[in-house]
């Protein structure tokens, strides 16, 4: 039996050690140690041996410390929502961020400073009210701290870019426990693998980000009967030339047993499309009437609604969840009968879903070279989920989950690091290219040469 970094010794330091710090620190007897122990997916059912809920940098800055002398592996979680699991563990120590999670809006200069607990649908409440928004996870409980190290492909990505495009500083804390600003003009290469380097090389405790028109946008639902590829082809090619103030992503799924969806399609393959639409309405609606031409439109919910409205709450129930990712280069025939061809052979569950997600625009015309994400030419991406409700449903969902990536695996072009999934550890080398891994593997050798920031997507010094 593996034996546990956490000695009497240790643990008889830790307690002496939460009274120094102005966060808690939850053991295993602790009441609020369930509520904190574990994550969100049920796929994980993780067991820290502490959970320290830190106040702020210096707090921060006192645990890496105490991790470093007593050799203790740690965990840094913002709001527990990495897909991979990466913000869970056993036999270590979860720093959570969940406590620093204050959203500050200076209105003239349209800069917000945000905590990493902070989650994003918190955020757009906090700036809807001034019309503002930022662009960036589509689920509300997602945390602003590890979205913004990843990409952020949100709802207005091709009018404004990723969410890192808006990112303008950050507070981080080293693995020495320095407390560093990075920035375009302060500790530059820092900030460069920071966007999109994914939590490899600190702690970061504040965010600053540049925000932009929200307020009322033209956004919501079309619902296409069948799951046909021509028609998946067209809207797909119509929504990549359409105006960058569009951002669409279809999904093709089963149709679910909703009200305004005409029952003779309930349990049927659909395309389900949603639209996301900034700048003026009117112009909007003669964007989106195309669309409402292509087949046969079976429910239609678009219209005018605040930013707010648009991002999915899915609340603080834990269900399971298995997903996959790739980026594609093209879309045309082929890739798009790829894409329909499982849910024609086997009935998808009712949470099943195939993403394609419709890029370019804003996100496309920054250099390559600004941040450390690589994949800005890839017009397409492609997003494959199975969410389901009980432990007994994981098998029949990860079986149907990797039959449909081997369909699409021959037009992958690559991986995005935030939409790893539990089973995509390993694929470091499809979110960076060589040049990209190269310069990152040497910043990590600065920053963190002993490797204490490694349950993410590690790159690793060695």
């Amino acid at each position: 039996m593996k034996e546990s970094f956490f000695s009497e010794t240790v643990l008889k330091k830790l307690h002496d050690f939460a009274k120094t710090i102005k966060g808690t620190v939850l053991f295993k007897d602790h009441p609020e140690y369930d509520n904190y122990r574990n994550i969100w997916n049920l796929v994980i059912d993780a067991h820290p041996s502490c959970v320290i809920r830190v106040k702020d940098a210096q707090d921060v800055a006192a645990v890496l410390a105490f991790s470093k002398e007593n050799r203790i592996p740690l965990v840094v979680r913002g709001v527990g929502h990495s897909l991979a699991g990466y913000s869970a563990g056993h036999d270590c120590l979860v720093i959570d961020l969940s406590a620093l999670n204050r959203i500050d809006l200076d209105e003239e200069s349209r800069i917000a400073r945000i905590e990493p607990g902070a989650t994003w649908g918190e955020v757009a409440e906090a700036l809807q009210p001034y019309g503002l928004a930022i662009t960036s996870g589509d689920n509300a409980g997602v945390g602003v701290g590890g979205l913004t190290q990843g990409s952020g492909m949100g709802f207005m990505v091709r009018k404004y870019g990723l969410t890192i495009d808006l990112l303008r500083s950050v507070e981080l804390v080293t693995a020495e426990g320095s407390i560093l600003h990075a920035s375009q003009t302060e500790n530059a290469d820092l900030f460069w693998a920071i966007r999109g380097g994914a939590g490899n090389f600190g702690i970061v405790t504040a965010l600053e980000l540049e925000v932009h028109g929200g307020g009322e946008l033209l956004g919501g639902f079309l619902f296409y009967e069948g799951a046909n590829a021509s028609e998946l082809l067209e809207i797909g090619q119509l929504a990549a030339k359409a105006p960058e103030e569009l951002t669409t992503i279809i999904s093709i799924m089963t149709a679910p047993n909703f009200p305004f969806i005409p029952s003779a399609h309930h349990g049927k393959p659909i395309l389900r499309v949603f639209f996301c639409y900034t700048g003026d309405l009117k112009e909007g609606e003669k964007v989106l009437a195309p669309f409402r031409e292509i087949g046969t439109v079976i429910a239609d919910s678009v219209g005018p609604k605040p930013y707010v409205d648009l991002i999915q709450n899915l609340g603080k129930q834990r269900f399971g969840y298995i997903s996959r990712n790739l980026y594609l280069q093209s879309l045309n025939l082929q890739t798009a009968e790829a894409l329909v061809k499982d849910i024609h052979e086997i009935q998808f569950p009712s949470f099943m879903g195939i993403q394609l997600r419709v890029l370019g625009g804003a996100m496309s015309r920054i250099p390559v070279d600004t941040t450390a994400f690589p994949h800005r030419d890839k017009p397409f991406f492609v997003w494959i989920q199975n969410l389901y409700m009980t432990k007994e449903q994981e098998e029949e969902n990860r079986v149907l989950n990797h039959r449909v990536w081997k369909t699409l695996l021959p037009f992958a072009a690559g991986a995005d690091v935030n939409f790893l999934g539990i089973t995509e550890k390993d694929r470091l080398h499809d979110v960076y290219p060589a040049e990209t891994l190269e310069r990152l593997i040497q910043l990590k050798k600065q920053y963190d040469p002993e490797n204490m920031f490694k349950s993410n997507l590690n790159i690793c010094a060695d």
